[in-house]
């Protein structure tokens, strides 16, 4: 199958995570940690942390976004987690690559011959200017995990560069990338 362009019906899930209030996080944690707290000692219900976590300016800006971005999709699933700080928007590939102009690629694992996890990642992705200060993460588009997937054309790319950084060694020479990482730093 052509890695380059995933299949019309392809469907993919991301994950946007809501901003979260990390001092209004730690001063709750810290009243229930302060002996002379009225606090002290106990548990806040799922509720409370949601409040206290999520800024309603941030989760009210994420949930438009998303319910604009998805409207008129037929394909379409949209689902939060119970906080209300994590949302998980599954549609077709090539919605998705509108919605974030991204350029959604299949990418494989493949051991013994035999694919055995496909995914879909982009190397570029947008939000709304706007929409980033209300956002702490993008899940399922950029990053591959643990690098185990290759992208079909990386095979080829990648036994290249490991042939020019052995050479390298060979000839008493360290390839560009090690040469940064040896400067001092102090200049």
């Amino acid at each position: 199958e052509d890695l380059e362009a995933p299949a019309p019906e392809a469907m993919h899930a991301v994950t946007l995570a809501v901003k979260q209030d990390r001092e209004a996080i730690l001063a709750a944690l810290a009243t229930t940690s302060d002996p002379d707290s009225p606090r002290y000692g106990q548990h806040y219900s799922r509720e409370e942390v949601a409040a206290i976590s999520t800024p309603k300016r941030s989760a009210a800006s994420v949930r438009a976004f998303v319910e604009k971005a998805v409207s008129g999709l037929r394909a379409a699933r949209v689902s939060w987690s119970p906080g209300r700080d994590y949302v998980r928007i599954e549609a077709r590939v090539e919605d998705l690559d509108k919605i974030f102009n991204a350029e959604f690629r299949r990418w494989e694992r493949v051991l013994g011959g035999e694919v055995v996890h496909e995914t879909y990642r982009t190397r570029e992705l947008a939000v709304p200017k706007d929409l980033e200060a209300h956002l702490d993460c993008f899940l399922g588009g950029l990053h591959l995990p643990s690098g185990q997937l290759r992208h079909r054309d990386a095979e080829s790319e990648d036994a290249g560069s490991a042939a020019r950084i052995a050479n390298a060694r060979e000839n008493g020479s360290a390839p560009a990338e090690a040469d940064e990482s040896t400067e001092d730093p102090t200049g």
